[in-house]
């Protein structure tokens, strides 16, 4: 990212070199590979890395507004709602960083501690810390379905253990402190001298608060307090979607690092929000980034795109449905004695790309699919008894490959459908099953009189796709007619 786009790189350099009046190291040495073995192991530090997940968090928020990509509203998810504040004029600079570091500073000094993920809700989370009586406290509250406790390292794991045993998904988060929790409030004395030093100003845009789950009035987050209970209470995520929704959004832009924010506002709300992550693990950063600015352009979000693409130019598309494939330039061989020397073909010859074939079974459709949704150029490499977990797909995607397959398939799939049925195989098998539910005997008969209505001009096929399907015909006539 900070290579290939210069307007992140500006203004990563402009946030790092305000942090570096406060820290010993730089986080461009830190987080770019530019310093020792011992820099770059500052990443799971505490301070560096609420200060570097501030500093890529508002270079994106930078780089997406200089591509016109501007918010109506702004939050965040504990350090990042200090992007938030910033992004929305409440703090300075100057001050938002002095704030982030002595943030960091403190909680540094908070005991060791743990935190573990519950699928669960919060109710029901509440339920079972009463009744185990251990000393946690409920950290996040991210969706329906998702909370994080947190505590002693003991408790937690002791907690933990009994929550599996009653048959319930844990995940133990890779954290050293007990964020969020009881454990907190012993350090946040000299935090508070510093909060009292910042100057806070009315916020340009509005803020909806995850201490509260509600639009914030401009007063309360301007306040040493609001800060202090900020960095102390349950992170109500899931009330704040929620409020973001009520407020007329329909458009969420996730800019951390890891798309769970998205993927926890989509299960918030389903189709009642679209979710954009602009990074994701394990994607290169700037495939992310464009598709994320595609598929917002997609939805009717107004892009930039002389900058985004600048020296680029606007073309007409064909207005037919696009196949999809690689079309890589692959020189043509020339007879002896005219042949291009090795490896550089002449100038205009190369092999024109042949089309991808038509998936002829569900299977083969559930692989192409899947392999759009990955940005994989060979369906060949989605492995039929793969899972969808290990092939990369996340809740957000998961969900666009059921709604793709909706689309293309014409049948009404749930949700949950890669969940229920989590390898290509498996689904395919699903959708099989699906399609010949769906097609009663009036539907068969429609459809083969729709088939009869053609006249020759509309049938666009070869000879072999010809005698195909009368081949076809002729063995379900021969079936139907026994």
């Amino acid at each position: 990212m900070y290579e290939r786009f210069p307007a992140f790189a500006r203004a990563w350099d402009r946030i790092s070199a305000e942090f570096g009046k406060h820290l010993d190291h730089s986080l461009t040495d830190v987080y770019l590979g530019r310093g020792d073995a011992a820099t770059a192991d500052l990443v799971d530090d505490t301070l560096y890395a609420q200060a570097g997940l501030f500093t890529m968090e508002i270079a994106l928020f930078e780089l997406l507004a200089e591509w016109g990509v501007r918010p109506d509203f702004v939050s965040g998810h504990s350090i990042g709602e200090t992007a938030a504040a910033y992004a929305a004029g409440v703090l300075s600079l100057e001050d938002v960083t002095t704030l982030i570091v002595a943030r960091g500073r403190a909680l540094r000094q908070v005991p060791p501690g743990a935190m573990v993920a519950l699928r669960a809700g919060e109710d029901e989370a509440r339920e079972f810390l009463g009744r185990t009586g251990a000393a946690l406290d409920l950290a996040a509250v991210n969706s329906p379905t998702s909370v994080v406790v947190s505590g002693a390292s003991e408790a937690v794991a002791g907690f933990r253990a009994r929550w599996t045993e009653s048959g319930r998904e844990a995940r133990t988060l890779n954290v050293r402190h007990a964020f969020h929790s009881r454990h907190v409030e012993a350090v946040l004395g000299e935090f508070r001298e510093v909060l009292e030093s910042l100057t806070f100003r009315t916020p340009a845009l509005p803020v909806v608060s995850t201490v509260t789950g509600r639009l914030i009035e401009p007063t309360e987050l301007s306040t040493s307090e609001y800060w202090l209970r900020q960095v102390r209470q349950t992170v109500r995520f899931h009330d704040a979607v929620r409020e973001l929704s009520g407020q007329g959004v329909g458009i969420f832009v996730e800019i951390g690092p890891s798309g769970a924010l998205a993927s926890a506002g989509l299960e918030c709300l389903g189709d009642e929000g679209s979710f954009h992550a602009v990074q994701r693990p394990g994607s290169p950063g700037d495939v992310c980034l464009m598709t994320a600015v595609a598929e917002l352009h997609a939805g009717g979000t107004t892009v930039d795109w002389a900058t985004v693409l600048a020296g680029g130019r606007a073309t007409d598309l064909p207005v037919y449905p696009f196949q999809h494939g690689s079309y890589w330039l692959a020189p043509v061989t020339r007879a002896a004695g005219g042949a291009p020397s090795a490896g550089v073909p002449a100038p205009g010859e190369y092999a024109r790309p042949s089309a991808p074939e038509e998936p002829r079974t569900m299977l083969e459709l559930v692989r192409l699919e899947a392999a759009i949704a990955l940005s994989i150029t060979d369906p060949g490499l989605i492995a039929d008894d793969s899972s969808f977990l290990d092939l990369g797909f996340d809740s957000i995607s998961a969900l666009r490959l059921s709604n793709r397959l909706a689309a293309v398939t014409g049948l009404d799939l749930p949700p949950s459908l890669l969940f229920d049925h989590p390898t290509p195989a498996e689904l395919a098998a699903r959708l099989d099953e699906l399609s010949a539910a769906d097609l009663d005997g009036a539907g068969v008969y429609a459809l083969l009189e729709e088939i009869d209505e053609l006249g020759d001009e509309d049938l666009d096929m070869t000879e072999e796709e010809h005698t195909a399907i009368s081949e076809l015909l002729a063995k379900l006539s021969a079936k139907w007619s026994r």
